[in-house]
C-alpha cells in the first residue's frame, strides 16, 4: 500500500517529460520549417538579382553598339563631306567663274513673311531650291517667326534638300523665334547626323551642341580667336 503512490508520481514524471520532449520536437520542427522557407526565399531573390543584373549587362550592350554604330556612321559621313568638299575646292579653283547676278526678290518677304526658298525646301522641292540658290537666294534667310528653309526641309525629312541648303552655307545654328534649331526638327538619323557634322566645324559650339556631340563620342574642343 505505501509503494502505489511512489509508483503514480514516476509515471506522471515520465509523461511531463515526454510532453517536454514532444513539445521541444514541434518547436525544433517549426524553426526547420521556417528556416528552410527563409533559405528558399534568399535563393529566390538571388536568382532574381542575378536575372537583373544580366537584364542590364544586355542593355548595355545593346546601348554601347547603338552607340558604336552611330559613331561610326557619323565618321563615315565626315569623311565623305570632306572628300566632296576637297573635290568641289579644286573643282571651283580650276573653273573660272561668271559673275551671279542675284536677284533682289528671292530675298524679300511676302504678305505671310515667307519667302520663295522656305517654301521650296519646306515642300522638298529639289530642283526649285537648287535653282532659287543658284539666282542668289540667300539660304539662311529668316521668316518672320525666324524659321530657315533649312528648320523646315530637316522637320519635313527631305536629307537631299537639307544637303543642298548645308552646301550653299545655310545655317546650322540659326534658332527660330520659338527656340528651335535645324536638329531639333527632325527624328531623320541621316539627317541628324549631316546637322551634327555641321556643327562639329563651328569654331565656338554651343553648350548645348556640346553636349549632344559628346554624346557620340567625340571630344569637343571651342577654338578661340
Amino acid at each position: 500500500m505505501v509503494q502505489r503512490p511512489i509508483v503514480t508520481s514516476s509515471l506522471a514524471r515520465e509523461k511531463a517529460l515526454e510532453g517536454e520532449i514532444a513539445s521541444l520536437k514541434q518547436q525544433l520542427q517549426a524553426q526547420e520549417e521556417k528556416h528552410n522557407r527563409s533559405e528558399a526565399d534568399l535563393h529566390a531573390e538571388l536568382d532574381d538579382a542575378i536575372a537583373s543584373i544580366a537584364e542590364l549587362q544586355r542593355q548595355q550592350t545593346r546601348m554601347e553598339d547603338q552607340i558604336r554604330a552611330q559613331t561610326k556612321s557619323l565618321l563615315e559621313l565626315t569623311q565623305q563631306l570632306q572628300k566632296n568638299n576637297n573635290a568641289n575646292n579644286a573643282k571651283n579653283s580650276d573653273t573660272p567663274k561668271a559673275p551671279r547676278v542675284v536677284d533682289d526678290s528671292l530675298n524679300q518677304l511676302d504678305r505671310k513673311g515667307e519667302f520663295p526658298l522656305y517654301r521650296a525646301a519646306a515642300g522638298g522641292h529639289y530642283d526649285e531650291v537648287k535653282s532659287l540658290l543658284d539666282r542668289g537666294a540667300n539660304p539662311s534667310m529668316r521668316t518672320r517667326f525666324g524659321w530657315t528653309a533649312l528648320h523646315w526641309a530637316a522637320g519635313n525629312k527631305f536629307p537631299d534638300v537639307v544637303r543642298l541648303l548645308l552646301e550653299h552655307g545655310a545655317d546650322v545654328n540659326a534658332r527660330a523665334d520659338v527656340g528651335k534649331l535645324p536638329y531639333h526638327m527632325t527624328t531623320d538619323e541621316g539627317i541628324c547626323n549631316m546637322l551634327m557634322v555641321k556643327m562639329m566645324e563651328q569654331p565656338d559650339p554651343s553648350a548645348e551642341h556640346a553636349r549632344r556631340l559628346k554624346a557620340f563620342g567625340y571630344e569637343v574642343v571651342a577654338n578661340g580667336n
